[in-house]
């Protein structure tokens, strides 16, 4: 029915509209009825009632999310937020309450569950300003539902049994069939978290029936998946093999019917546990097979969640499915499908990334870019007072260095900033994931890892579970696994304790007196017995680190030059330069740089830019503020512009401005950053490079240039250097999504990376990348690195690991510049 409403009176648009709403409640099918909203919500904007237009947009996310499109379903439901709020003084309370609780539902869906909690407390807020009625016990009940889900997603399984125990009390008042399959199905699945078999079959059977009443298949899905659930738990708990056969026939009628209503995520949960259970009768290949399903329908989940917080949170509970698969394949021979299995679960958001087009601040409204510039500009000048009050070496701002109470005062208004920025940033990012979508490429395989190598070069491949450690050892014509029982928690300390260590030799040489000695001592001259101390304890981290992590390796890797590393976890904070076997250090045998997957290091290194041969070079930004000057960088800028004698000028002190380098880093071949950084672990994304700011031409530049930002640049990059404190710090997500300024640069289109682990000292970066500078003329990228870290490594003052060996290469090693 497609409606004119100029050319209709208003008594005709009433009753077509009501003609509408019958159809709605009377259509078979989600599609149907998604169809009939849409012409629904067409009549409301026409005859410009608001409540109609909000009220249906809430109901078409609500029938998107039940065909499994989150994303949608959530952008329908910002869509409705947002009008509700201009027209808030006519929306009714209940039209508010139920815009929160779906808002919640969304966030659910995809575990994310800190946003979830807070729209299901709006929501609850808004319930306690209207008067108690049996509609308003049913949404009360709805929201005491999915507050014990978030509950129980969080561990708070007391709190979880406290809300649906009391919802249970509702729904029972209020004789509602529907409510009660709810309230029974949260408490059959909190019954199967604890292994409680017999109640979670009886709870299970009350949702079944009450499910069939309410004539809902969704919850007699749920309800059989949770049957066979405990039929499972009682197979493996019993090794009665006779429940296995039950716990199949419960989830293959699950899974059909969650086939039949064409919603992905709801049948993937029920492959996964047919999957389990074929892996616990000891039938690798039948599992493998139900494995494999599952993982395609994830992939098929991906392609509807382009918007980047979406598929962290969603993915991030499926961890454990990837590494079943893999561990499944392994286990039977197929180590082609674990090393397959085992890209597909590491950094899949930023391979689809890789040079597309993003989110871009300048196609916001312009109410919206003046909020997110107010907000950016008091975010920055708030971190760099905090910086300036800790009277550390160091921009770093993670909540530990807070110390000082007026501190923590700050710290809370920076909190605030970060979720203004936050609330203002997804909604446009939603909005722009929802229109261009991008479809991820397909992952490597064990093939396509080999054909990337030549004959001296080797990857190791880490995947790193709650109690092993997986290597994948990759070389031109072979391919070896090894998996170590160690426990990320023990590899954690491991590498803390290597950093703690290095840490502690930068404090040691902070002190004038041994400074003093160290920087002019004679080649052979004893080491002062602090750093002696320290150092010596330093080795045996790294000598551990090595045995654990490239010992069980050397017979695959002993004959080769290069190895390509792929971190995962704890380990992306390793400086695996450093690495100590018997005798040297790891880049004393092997040249070395880091990828986040092979399948982002095969996007990389078939990337093709014009040689172009623009350097641009920034260096020393505020030479005037006696804490924030690098007279070492404005000499190292000056090295590099004359080693590779560019035509763009040299941008050093009130010249290296976020406007330069906004203007002239889109054509750069080079790119050299000579300055300060500060790393947020809580918001990545707000985590900048310090240039000059405030100058007189222009006064809205105020030098804070941040990872967003630099991630929606279009970049022709082979090179980017930071030379700058930290700025190789991460924030690691599920599925091991690498969060920072070298991530933002690689997105932007950069083929190579080279940036730091920790705080740099300003003279040994400014010795560092005037050596390295003059060899990537003639030598690859990677090879230039390891060049300048063994030339360190034998001189007098540099000597220490804590000198040479935070600087680390992501991204293509080969290429020369």
């Amino acid at each position: 029915m497609n409606l004119n409403t100029n050319l209709m009176s208003r008594y005709q648009i009433t009753k077509a509209t009501n003609e509408l709403i019958d159809q709605v409640e009377a259509a078979a099918t989600p599609e149907k009825k998604i169809e009939l909203l849409n012409q629904l919500l067409s009549v409301a904007q026409q005859t410009n009632k608001p409540l109609a237009e909000i009220s249906t947009l809430n109901r078409l996310g609500n029938m998107w999310q039940d065909l499994g499109d989150i994303q949608r379903a959530h952008s329908y439901r910002l869509e409705a937020q947002s009008l509700l709020q201009l027209h808030e003084d006519i929306s009714p309370a209940n039209l508010k309450i139920n815009i929160e609780i779906d808002l919640g539902r969304s966030y659910i869906e995809v575990r994310d569950l800190k946003n979830a909690e807070i729209h299901t407390h709006k929501a609850l807020q808004l319930l306690n300003q209207i008067k108690k009625t049996e509609k308003r016990e049913f949404i009360h009940c709805i929201i005491l539902i999915n507050s014990s889900t978030i509950a129980d997603l969080s561990g708070e399984n007391k709190l979880a049994i406290k809300h649906i125990k009391e919802a249970l009390q509702k729904a029972e008042l209020l004789d509602d069939s529907y409510l009660l399959a709810l309230t029974y199905v949260n408490l059959a699945t909190f019954s199967l978290n604890e292994y409680q078999i017999n109640a979670t079959q009886r709870y299970a059977r009350e949702a079944l029936a009450h499910a069939i009443v309410a004539k809902n298949p969704l919850i007699v899905r749920k309800a059989k998946m949770l049957l066979g659930g405990s039929y499972s738990r009682a197979s493996a708990t019993y090794r009665n093999y006779s429940y296995s056969a039950k716990a199949v026939r419960y989830f293959k009628e699950s899974a059909q019917i969650a086939k039949q209503f064409g919603n992905p995520i709801i049948e993937v949960d029920t492959i996964t546990e047919l999957a389990t259970i074929f892996s616990q009768l000891g039938k690798p290949k039948q599992a493998i097979e139900y494995f494999k399903k599952a993982l395609q329908l994830l992939e098929n989940i991906r392609k509807n969640l382009g918007y980047e917080g979406f598929q962290t949170a969603f993915f991030s509970s499926y961890q454990s499915l990837y590494n079943k698969m893999m561990f499944s394949s392994l286990q039977d021979a197929q180590i082609d499908q674990a090393f397959f299995t085992s890209e597909t679960m590491r950094s899949r958001i930023l391979l689809a990334l890789l040079g597309r087009a993003r989110s871009n601040v300048n196609e916001w409204s312009q109410d919206n870019r003046t909020t997110l510039q107010t907000i950016l500009r008091e975010y920055g000048a708030s971190a760099l007072s905090i910086a300036k009050a800790t009277e550390k070496n160091t921009l770093s701002i993670s909540p530990e260095d807070i110390i000082r109470e007026d501190i923590n005062n700050r710290q809370t208004l920076l909190q605030k900033k970060r979720q203004s920025f936050m609330e203002l940033y997804e909604a446009q990012d939603i909005h722009h994931a929802l229109w261009q979508r991008h479809q991820s490429p397909s992952p490597a395989t064990l093939e396509d890892a080999q054909n990337l190598l030549t004959a001296d070069e080797a990857i190791l491949s880490y995947v790193i579970d709650h109690n092993n450690i997986t290597i994948f050892a990759i070389t031109k014509d072979s391919y070896h696994f090894q998996n170590l029982n160690y426990s990320s928690e023990q590899i954690s300390t491991d590498v803390e304790a290597a950093l703690s260590s290095i840490i502690e030799l930068q404090e040691i040489l902070l002190d004038p007196f041994i400074a003093e000695y160290w920087f002019n001592r004679r080649v052979n001259s004893p080491w002062p017995d602090e750093i002696q101390k320290t150092y010596d304890i330093l080795i045996v981290h790294l000598k551990k680190l090595y045995a654990i992590l490239i010992a069980p390796l050397l017979p695959v890797i002993s004959n080769k030059k290069h190895l390509l590393i792929v971190p995962h976890g704890p380990l992306h904070r390793i400086p695996w330069a450093a690495l100590h076997g018997k005798a040297e250090y790891l880049i004393q045998k092997y040249s070395i740089s880091l990828l986040p997957s092979v399948s982002i290091g095969i996007a990389l290194e078939t990337k093709r830019y014009p040689k172009n041969k623009t350097t641009i070079v920034f260096g020393d930004p505020d030479p005037d503020d006696n804490m924030f000057k690098l007279p070492g960088a404005k000499q190292e800028a000056q090295i590099v512009h004359q080693l590779f004698q560019s035509e763009q000028e040299i941008f050093l002190g009130a010249k290296a401005t976020k406007s330069n380098f906004l203007k002239h880093a889109s054509d750069a071949n080079l790119i050299h950053m000579s300055c300060h950084h500060l790393f947020d672990s809580t918001t990545p994304l707000l985590s900048f490079l310090k240039l000059h700011g405030g100058t007189a031409e222009d006064q809205n530049d105020d030098g804070f240039l941040f990872a967003f930002e630099i991630a929606e640049l279009s970049l022709q990059s082979e090179l980017v250097t930071l030379s700058a404190c930290e700025t190789g710090r991460n924030s690691i997500t599920p599925g091991d999504e690498q969060y920072g300024i070298v991530r933002s640069f690689l997105t932007a289109g950069a083929q190579s990376v080279l940036s730091t682990l920790w705080h740099i000292q300003d003279q040994s970066a400014s010795y560092f990348f005037s050596n390295f500078y003059q060899r990537i003329k003639t030598h690859g990228i990677g090879d230039s690195l390891t060049l300048t870290q063994r030339d360190m490594i034998n001189h007098p003052s540099y000597q220490l690991p804590n000198f040479w060996a935070p600087y680390i290469l992501s991204g293509d090693w080969r290429k020369t510049i």
